[in-house]
């Protein structure tokens, strides 16, 4: 029975639904526009939800004229979601979150780093920097280590780079601030560096490991301590001189960790099962601690200064003056897998399947709690019951004193966070599955609260907002807000959680219509709130200025202005004599549009007048760069120019002849140019050229940049070629294919992978240069490869698909063409889903479709869901499926000529 809804309760559901699909709700195109992707994401809202019922009597009423899947495990009852905003990172891993000091949110990724508002939760800036750590300095620039061995420093206020710090030849593994807030790295090439905190010079290379730096100490003289993992030494570095003042060697076998003890005084401990105790002032060695049989895994202070340590199988007490062990505990042959000193210093020891406490006077055990299931970690509460959580995704709680268990909580999953209030939320991240579901419980009764739902795969980080909000980012590329602030909603999620009154109409989605219309539509409720109309053709894009008006272009062949506010056109920009084929802002807010009439024209950001127009181009302009020195670089078929910024003459022509030329932005800023015939590397300031690569001999494919800037060209003389980033000479010629290289792709571990006519794929040592093994069995021409999200590689041709593994190299499974059609022109990866055991075929051949196989069965499965499949969601007639990459509705699957709705 369909319940009659309150327009004040109508609003609230409305409300939650579009903040909960707002990033869904902007992936519409041309065969899935916006208004059909609003109707499928209505149909599936809820049984009782007033957007289904009103859904459905639209359909009823004949006005719905296209396929869509009805999902037949819709929710009955109406979920309310607590969303504030959805912030996307582009459909790219997030590496992690910091909060600045004004509160805005920087997230940073592979590829770059975002900041976001802490009002509007919208992105002021994007750093185009892939980053693998973030860290605030003092100052409150912000600090970030890349994957290409660099250090950057962008200014607080502008964001903009202010500093490279250059100098490390392999990754950094972390940083430290030092009392006098100079800045120090520490890297896998084995050195330490220090960095003046206002120049960024170099001031110090501390070189001595012979393996690199695994962690760095601050002595509380101020001195550094260093410790190698691999070469089995610790170094102290004076804190003035930077000089080696000590070097302590003895342990045999890898440094596992160093602890400062109360008394200052240095403890190490290692794979050689030994313990080593270092006098703070000499470091010299004064006792070595022989009784373990096994690595010590770790080690303690408790609060009498005793030393407690810990190997697989066995726990050991130290005296803190003797060092004489004052008893090991009975493990029972369990295996130890952690510690944990209780607020009361009784000592909690646990294995996979038990828990035991002992006491903290007499050592002795005290209490053991059997378990069935394997122990994934232990969390000591605030109210100091004992939590623990499960490899079958429950959690468990013991009281403080008695021990007895007070509470499980289902499907907990395997991480938590204490809110501000000391109720807890749980969360997968991805040890034991990949759920998308984060809950909240009573932190006195342990009831569930609430269910936090929207992200698409596992957390990888909670943050705690100032404003009672907290910040989830997810493995499905998204920064999510959450207001828990008022918890009087129901479990099952059928109750209005709180009111969010920072809605905008200045926000908006764009749609283009068929008849050259821009639909505009407030994103916040869906309405239309207005058409730009006046195009006399197809619309190729729209681009929105600094003052909030909008621009678009035609294939009409003008540019047109439309007012943010009235959404009048302002202006229309006439002069190209061909399609618009795309537009540029430029970094004085003029504006840049390029044609198929070969011609490049810039506009007065006021007037809207042409300034003028860029001629000489041969061929119509395939795309428009805007240098790091602000000129223009534009690139036809047959030629790239060079215009200077303020003058708008032709600086340099760089000619492919009768060869198609390509080009690429290097790291230096230098441009590379590439044709069938050459490789050019051009000055980026005189635009001269500095070095051809030589050493092809015959027809150049691709090229590519790799991670430690030298570049890697494949060509037809069936070799790949690799050149020194400094001096261009060639370094390495690769050879083995038997027929010309097709593509390249550069692996995780930045080993390079390459397939070939041969129908093989090679597997080349980032290092060495070395093939490492031969992938053979494709039946014919290798389309593409793809890499999968557990970096397992897949190859599809004509004939077959295949998945090799990213160890051992070997196929783990075959689907042959009869499984499929042979016609399609791409195949499209989904990550992490279905507990990443599927990969999806997409075939645009004629009636569209799209098959998704099971890698461990070969057969072929069936689903919708809103972004990423579900397994609950599988059905046997017909889906429609999502993009991996943007998320895009893309088809309806016609299964057995039969149609779903």
């Amino acid at each position: 029975m369909k319940e009659q809804i309150d327009l004040q309760e109508k609003f609230y559901i409305f409300d939650s639904f579009l903040t909960s699909n707002e990033n869904i709700l902007q992936r519409g195109d041309e065969e899935w526009d916006s208004s059909k992707i609003f109707f499928q994401l209505s149909i599936e809202h809820a049984d009782k939800s007033p957007l289904s019922i009103d859904a459905e009597k639209y359909e009823d009423d004949g006005k719905i004229d296209f396929d869509y899947v009805r999902d037949v495990n819709r929710d009955e009852e109406i979920y309310i979601s607590p969303l504030v905003a959805i912030l996307e990172h582009n459909h790219e891993p997030i590496n992690g979150i910091e909060i600045l000091a004004n509160k805005n949110i920087l997230s940073y990724s592979n590829n770059n780093i975002k900041i976001w508002d802490k009002n509007s939760y919208e992105c002021i800036t994007i750093l185009e920097e892939g980053t693998r750590l973030i860290q605030i300095l003092q100052n409150q620039n912000i600090l970030s280590l890349s994957y290409d061995f660099k250090i950057k420093i962008w200014d607080k206020n502008s964001y903009a780079c202010i500093a490279i710090l250059e100098g490390h030849d392999d990754l950094i593994r972390g940083v430290k601030i030092l009392v006098n807030q100079n800045i120090l790295s520490y890297s896998q090439d084995n050195t330490i560096k220090i960095w003046d905190k206002d120049n960024y010079e170099c001031l110090a290379n501390l070189k001595g490991h012979k393996d690199w730096v695994t962690d760095i100490k601050i002595l509380s003289n101020q001195d550094i301590l260093s410790y190698s993992y691999y070469d089995k030494t610790i170094r102290v570095w004076d804190k003035d001189t930077y000089e080696c003042i000590a070097i302590m060697k003895g342990h045999e076998d890898k440094i596992n960790g160093v602890k400062i003890l109360e008394n200052e005084n240095i403890c190490s401990y290692s794979d050689d099962e030994t313990i080593r105790v270092w006098k703070k002032d000499s470091y010299k060695c004064i006792a070595v601690l022989a009784e373990h049989y096994y690595p010590v895994a770790g080690i303690e202070e408790l609060l009498n200064q005793n030393i407690l340590s810990y190997s697989e199988y066995e726990i050991i007490i130290w005296d803190k003056d003797s060092y004489e062990p004052l008893t090991e505990f009975e493990a029972d042959g369990n295996k130890v897998c952690g510690i944990k000193i209780l607020p009361n210093q009784n000592i909690l020891s646990y294995s996979y399947q038990s828990i035991r406490i002992w006491d903290k006077e007499s050592y002795k055990c005290i209490a053991v709690i059997n378990e069935e299931n394997h122990i994934i970690g232990i969390e000591i509460l605030p109210n100091q019951d004992i939590l623990a959580y499960f490899d079958d995704s429950k959690i468990k709680i013991w009281d403080k004193n008695s021990y007895e268990c007070l509470s499980v909580l289902e499907d907990g999953v395997e991480n938590l966070k204490i809110l501000p209030n000391q109720n807890i939320l749980s969360f997968s991240s991805g040890k034991i599955r990949h759920d998308s579901e984060m809950k909240i419980w009573d932190k006195d009764s342990y009831e569930c609260l609430s269910v936090l739902e929207g992200h698409e795969n596992y957390i990888d980080g909670i943050e705690i907002l100032s404003n009672q909000k907290i910040l989830s980012w997810s493995s499905d590329n998204t920064v999510r807000i959450w207001n828990v602030s008022d918890l009087n909603f129901s479990k099952k999620r059928s109750k209005y959680i709180s009111f969010r009154n920072e809605l905008s109409s200045t926000y908006y989605i764009y749609s283009v219509s068929d008849n050259y219309v821009i639909n505009i539509y407030d994103k916040r409720h869906y309405h239309p709130v207005g058409l730009l109309k006046g195009h006399q053709n197809g619309i190729f894009g729209i681009i929105i200025l600094a003052n909030e008006n909008i621009l678009s272009y035609s294939s009409d062949r003008t540019l047109r202005i439309w007012d943010k506010d009235s959404f009048k056109c302002l202006a229309v920009l006439k002069g190209h004599e061909d399609w618009v084929l795309g537009a540029k802002i430029l970094p004085n807010k003029n504006i840049l549009s390029f044609s198929k009439d070969k011609i490049l024209r810039i506009w007065d950001k006021d007037s809207y007048e042409c300034i003028v127009a860029l001629e000489g181009h041969k061929e119509y302009i395939n795309s428009v760069e805007i240098l790091s020195n602000q000129n223009i670089l534009s690139y036809s078929k047959f030629e790239i120019r060079i215009w200077d910024k303020d003058s708008f003459n032709c600086l340099a022509i760089f000619d492919g002849g009768q060869n198609s030329i390509q080009y690429n932005i290097l790291p230096s800023q230098n441009i590379l140019s590439f044709s069938f015939e050459d490789i050019k590397i051009w000055d980026k300031d005189s635009y001269e050229c500095i070095a051809t690569l030589e050493g092809c001999e015959c027809g150049i494919r691709g090229v590519e940049v790799l991670s430690n800037e030298n570049i890697l060209a494949y060509s037809y003389d069936d070799t790949i070629r690799i050149w020194d980033k400094n001096s261009y000479e060639c370094i390495a010629t690769l050879e083995g294919h038997k027929d010309s290289i097709l593509g390249i792709k550069i692996l995780k571990n930045l080993n390079i992978l390459s397939y070939s006519d041969d129908e093989t794929i090679r597997i080349w040592d980032q290092d060495t240069f070395e093939c490492i093994v031969i992938l053979k069995g494709c039946e014919d021409n290798i389309e593409d490869i793809k890499i999968l999200p557990n970096q397992n590689i897949l190859s599809y041709s004509e004939d077959s698909i295949k998945i090799w593994d990213k160890d051992s190299y070997k196929c783990l499974t075959t689907i042959n063409k009869d499984n499929y059609d042979k016609y399609y022109d791409d195949l499209i990866i989904l990550d992490d889903i279905i507990d990443n055991k599927n990969f999806i075929y997409e075939n645009y051949f004629e009636n569209a479709y799209l098959t998704v196989f099971s890698k461990n069965t070969n057969q072929k499965l069936q689903w919708h869901s809103n972004y990423h499949p579900k397994v609950n969601a599988l059905l046997g007639e017909a889906i429609t499926i999502n993009d991996g990459d943007n998320g895009r509705i893309l088809k309806v699957i016609k299964h057995n000529n039969r149609e779903s709705k």
